[in-house]
């Protein structure tokens, strides 16, 4: 996000001063490894970056160092993005009973639903959440979690180390929809990195559930 230099050893403006926000307040930043995306006091989001994915979310596959707004997006409240894939993901209330799931952007290891391994969708796709009201999401290489405001989490995508957190024994298994992760346990929050996650319970903080790789 910083034209015509490859990379740079001091804080450098960027790009952020020319958009076209008319006012409209930057509140949250994310960052993916080649990405980064902006969202606004109104409720809409702003990628720009890499897009050999279709991470800006315009419906194209063409690189630009400028952002551009997400299509079809608004009311949107959070977003993420893994720091190491290409992917992003947006919580949107738009006034109904529970909120909505989006992601964009690399559908691999099945963490989209409708997008065959490997490939992409350079607009947002709805996840089927199944009523759950999402408030938080974390991302590994191969999967997805999201935590709803009852406490429960929902998992999608690959199962490679037992990611998935479902008990699968097949390291191989697929889930393409968002399936609810088997714990008598409720959840304030969830964290993951590459290859392991950790979900801390509602009862306290000193209540530490971990799945994945364990090394």
């Amino acid at each position: 996000m910083l034209p015509g230099i490859a990379y740079s050893t001091l804080p450098t403006l960027s790009l952020l001063n020319i958009l076209p926000l008319n006012g409209d307040k930057v509140v949250q930043v994310k960052a993916t490894i080649d990405n980064t995306a902006l969202l606004t006091a109104s409720g809409k989001v702003w990628v720009g970056g890499i897009n050999t994915y279709g991470q800006r979310g315009d419906g194209t596959v063409a690189n630009s160092n400028v952002f551009g707004q997400v299509v079809g997006l608004n009311n949107v409240i959070k977003i993420a993005g893994g720091m190491t894939s290409s992917t992003f993901f947006a919580i949107v209330d738009d006034g109904v009973p529970n909120t909505k799931a989006y992601l964009w952007g690399k559908g691999e290891s099945g963490k989209i639903s409708g997008v065959a391994v490997g490939d992409y969708k350079s607009t947002p796709v709805v996840l089927n959440t199944k009523g759950c009201d999402v408030i938080d999401f974390a991302e590994t290489m191969n999967s997805i979690v999201i935590l709803c405001s009852d406490g429960a989490l929902l998992t999608q995508g690959t199962n490679n180390y037992g990611l998935l957190g479902l008990g699968y024994s097949n390291l191989a298994a697929v889930i393409d929809v968002p399936t609810r992760i088997p714990h008598e346990e409720r959840f304030q929050r969830v964290y993951c990195s590459q290859l392991h996650c950790v979900a801390w319970a509602s009862s306290g903080w000193s209540l530490g559930y971990s799945w994945g790789l364990n090394k």
